[in-house]
C-alpha cells in the first residue's frame, strides 16, 4: 500500500497555521490538545522533536514526538545489559498521533519507521541504546509488539524497546533468548526500509499492524 497525498515527516514550524493545529484530530482529546496549546513550549523549555505530516493543504495528517530518556539497567535482562552504560541512554516514542480522516491508512506504522530511521542514524554517531514507548493501552503494546519492540522487565511504568542492531532479546521473567530467524528476518526487513530514499517522497510501508486505529 503506497501512502499518498502527504509530506515526508518533517519538524513542525513555527509557521505552521493555528487552523492547521486546531483542524487535527486524532480522536484522543489529550493528543489534540497537546498538539494544539503545548507543543512549542514543549520545542523550547523540554528538548523535544515533533515531526509532522502534511497534506497539500498544510493540514497535519499526523505526528509524533521524540525526546531523550534512559532506560535503567535493571529494567533488562543480564544479557541484554552486559557491556552497557546504567542507565542506558534512549530516545523515547512520546506521542504517535493519526488524524481521524487518515487513520487505517499505514500513516501510523510509517511513522514509526521514520522514528526508526531517527534512532538508528543517531546510534551512528552516538551511544544511543534503543528506540522505547510507553503504552497507554493493550492495543497500543499490541501494536509496538508486532513491530519488533520488546517488553521491559516488569516495573512501576510499562515500557516496550526495540533495540538497534542486537541480535539479544529479553522476557519478563529475566531470562534472555536469542532471536528465532523469523524474527530475525522481520527486523532487518524493516531496518532495510528506513533509508533517505525510500522516504524522501512517499511512505511506502504496506497496510497498518497490530493497532488498526494507527
Amino acid at each position: 500500500m503506497e501512502i499518498t497525498g502527504v509530506s515526508r515527516p518533517q519538524e513542525i514550524s513555527p509557521d505552521i497555521s493555528s487552523d492547521a493545529l486546531e483542524a487535527f484530530d486524532c480522536e484522543v482529546p489529550v493528543l489534540n490538545d497537546w498538539l494544539r496549546s503545548r507543543v512549542f513550549l514543549s520545542e523550547k523549555f523540554s528538548g523535544r522533536s515533533t515531526y509532522v505530516v502534511l497534506t497539500p493543504e498544510g493540514y497535519i495528517a499526523g505526528y509524533f514526538c521524540l525526546s531523550n530518556a534512559v532506560i535503567s539497567g535493571d529494567r533488562l535482562s543480564p544479557a541484554e545489559r552486559r557491556n552497557k552504560l546504567d542507565p542506558m541512554p534512549c530516545l523515547l516514542l512520546v506521542r504517535l498521533a493519526v488524524d481521524r480522516n487518515w487513520k487505517n491508512k499505514g500513516l501510523g506504522k510509517a511513522m514509526l519507521v521514520e522514528a526508526l530511521k531517527i534512532t538508528k542514524e543517531i546510534t551512528d554517531i552516538s551511544n544511543i541504546y534503543a528506540l522505547v514507548v510507553e503504552p497507554g493501552s493493550e492495543s497500543e503494546s499490541s501494536f509496538y509488539e508486532h513491530f519488533g519492540f520488546r517488553k521491559c522487565k516488569s516495573g512501576e511504568i510499562p515500557i516496550l524497546f526495540f533495540e538497534i542492531g542486537n541480535p539479544e532479546v529479553g522476557n519478563d521473567d529475566g531470562k534472555s533468548k536469542r532471536m528465532t530467524t523469523k524474527e530475525r528476518k522481520e527486523l532487518q526487513s524493516i531496518l532495510a526500509k528506513i533509508t533517505p530514499e525510500n522516504l524522501h517522497t512517499r511512505m511506502d510501508f504496506g497496510n497498518p499492524i497490530g493497532n488498526e486505529q494507527l
